[in-house]
């Protein structure tokens, strides 16, 4: 019979040996690769290139026709001495589904109800996320430095009811992206 002893070394070496692989996680997200601000007319207009990177469960449920919609957040904030004030703040819903009658992939802006239609997944996320987006209500010449946030969401309610509680437990379902920061100088 073995000892406690052996077996607790046992067990450590195999934990050991499963770190690695506990630690490592599969990225699938969306990540914002690149952000340009640029001044036109004595404003700003944000130009991002996003990267969405889906697992394998998203994929399949692509494939199969379920419709997956992330919002893109936009915020610029005034930054102040104790807090930022938000200036400008904007959602742009969009929705990707496969139209298995025409082999092609349905890109929706909910926002304009603007649909693109692309033969092949690539295509249809590479058009979601080039991102062109004047920025309202912002002026280069008073003096003031602004920070831009941004964030990719996935949109699990708007899932099919019978998904929903599975992409909330199931880590293939985080699809959304971290915020990310940049700020605009004077």
């Amino acid at each position: 019979m073995p000892s406690l002893a052996s077996v607790t070394k046992a067990a450590g070496v195999a934990l050991l040996a499963l770190l690695p692989a506990l630690l490592w996680a599969d990225d699938y997200a969306a990540r914002v690769e690149n952000v340009e601000v640029l001044n036109v007319d004595d404003g700003y207009e944000l130009n991002a290139h996003i990267v969405y990177v889906l697992s394998p469960t998203a994929k399949a449920a692509i494939y199969k026709g379920v419709p997956l919609s992330w919002k893109l957040l936009v915020k610029v904030q005034r930054e102040g001495l104790l807090w930022n004030r938000t200036l400008y703040q904007q959602q742009l819903p969009f929705v990707i589904q496969h139209q298995a009658l025409l082999n092609q992939y349905m890109v929706k802006n909910l926002s304009d109800d603007r649909v693109e239609m692309f033969a092949s997944l690539k295509l249809a996320l590479a058009y979601m996320g080039s991102i062109r987006l004047p920025l309202m209500g912002l002026r280069r010449s008073d003096g003031h430095d602004y920070r831009l946030a941004i964030k990719i969401q996935f949109d699990r309610e708007f899932l099919p009811v019978p998904l929903r509680p599975e992409s909330y437990f199931d880590s293939q379902w985080d699809l959304s992206s971290d915020w990310f920061i940049w700020h605009l100088q004077k």
